[in-house]
């Protein structure tokens, strides 16, 4: 499943990908993740301080932080319904994804799925 990102209102993030081959979209902006506890390139003491990542948790954006989402998602549907197969869970997930998201874009985004399903709604594709 390709993953977009949206960001805290719901609009496609400005680094996300976005076209007729996504699936479905999950928040990707200003996620809490963890880090190494232990310097690498992203918590080098030789960044500037408001370009290094915190060791041990920090804020990341990313369509990498999305796709977590989505698959947290599809463990939970598969902890529910055991005996289906990956397209029947990936099928719920794209099935009873809300398609408010496109509320905030331009009507071409909707037309076009460049957003895939829409936002994943554990909520409702666990209720099944």
């Amino acid at each position: 499943m390709v993953v977009a990102a949206s960001d805290e209102s719901e609009m496609k993030a400005s680094f996300s990908n976005s076209g007729p081959w996504v699936s479905v979209t999950a928040p990707g902006q200003n996620i809490l993740s963890t880090m190494p506890t232990y310097e690498v390139e992203m918590t080098s003491s030789a960044l500037p301080p408001d370009q290094r990542a915190s060791q041990g948790y920090d804020y990341l954006s990313g369509t990498s932080m999305a796709t977590p989402y989505v698959s947290a998602l599809a463990a939970l549907v598969f902890s529910v319904h055991p005996d289906w197969s990956p397209a029947q869970v990936r099928s719920a997930i794209e099935r009873n994804a809300s398609r408010d998201i496109y509320h905030n874009h331009l009507p071409h985004f909707e037309i076009l799925g460049l957003l895939g399903a829409g936002r994943i709604d554990a909520c409702t594709t666990l209720s099944e």
